[in-house]
């Protein structure tokens, strides 16, 4: 399905100016990819000295996927014309993140690009998000049943037979000591586990800090991942869906660049 769509009501000079000369993404803030960078210069006529005839530009983000185009004139004395109705960009579709049937992947480039709706999404398709990204980071995940998981909710098998038990709170409070307390109790009565993680769209208490810290020099090591810390693996598995200039063109199969530059830089 996927989480862009392209809006002719975004073609006005101010947002061209602000966001279509950009070098970071205007969602997720990552650098942008250049994709297209041509000229289309008149034909059958000289022009000595001057850059005349037309820039087609496009870039796309590599981690969530927003892209813009843009189509620039110049005249004879190598000006910019006016950028009115010369550029398109990708706007953000209202994706419906507490529907678990939403597909994952729709999922984690939405909260790559919006990450404050991660306070809203589906807890069980958190848990599936939380897994996915770790997943794409070189671990082998799965999910636990939903009535059988102990206290864990993911289970990652990493290097030198490593078993991570995970737990994940889409939570909107701090997480408390006691809640490291539960985490520590499932791993050892899992006893599979050699370590923990605890993942969560929120923070923890100072208590829960320490507690997870005291884990780690005494049962087993707990790793805590705050928003900020979660945010910066997500970013990092969406890094690897893209190996290629090509692959990251496909992030706009459901668009045709030349319909765009057609539609968009056609019209007066």
């Amino acid at each position: 399905m996927g989480i862009w769509e392209h809006k002719d009501s975004m073609r006005s000079i101010e947002f061209a100016k602000e966001h279509n000369l950009a070098t970071k993404c205007f969602f997720c803030k990552s650098d942008l990819e250049e994709l297209i960078d041509s000229w289309d210069r008149p034909t059958g006529k000289d022009y000595p000295g001057s850059m005349v005839g037309d820039t087609c530009n496009a870039s796309v983000c590599p981690v969530c996927g927003w892209w813009t185009i843009r189509k620039c004139s110049m005249d004879s004395f190598s000006e910019y014309l006016s950028y009115s109705k010369r550029a398109a960009t990708a706007t953000l579709k209202n994706l419906d993140i507490s529907d678990q049937s939403t597909p994952i992947e729709d999922v984690k480039s939405f909260l790559t690009a919006k990450y404050e709706a991660r306070k809203i999404v589906d807890p069980r398709l958190f848990e599936e998000t939380v897994a996915s990204v770790f997943g794409q980071l070189g671990y082998n995940a799965r999910v636990t049943a939903k009535t059988k998981d102990g206290g864990i909710d993911v289970i990652l098998d990493g290097p030198s037979n490593t078993i991570i038990g995970v737990q994940v709170k889409r939570s909107k409070n701090f997480i408390t000591v006691s809640q490291i307390r539960e985490l520590v109790g499932a791993l050892m009565l899992g006893g599979i586990y050699t370590e923990g993680i605890f993942v969560t769209t929120s923070d923890y208490t100072s208590y829960a800090k320490d507690a997870a810290k005291k884990s780690t020099d005494n049962i087993l090591p707990v790793k805590l991942y705050d928003a900020e810390n979660f945010l910066s693996a997500l970013h990092a598995s969406q890094r690897n869906k893209y190996q290629s200039k090509q692959e990251l063109l496909e992030t706009l199969q459901n668009l045709n660049l030349h319909d765009i530059d057609k539609r968009t830089f056609d019209k007066k």
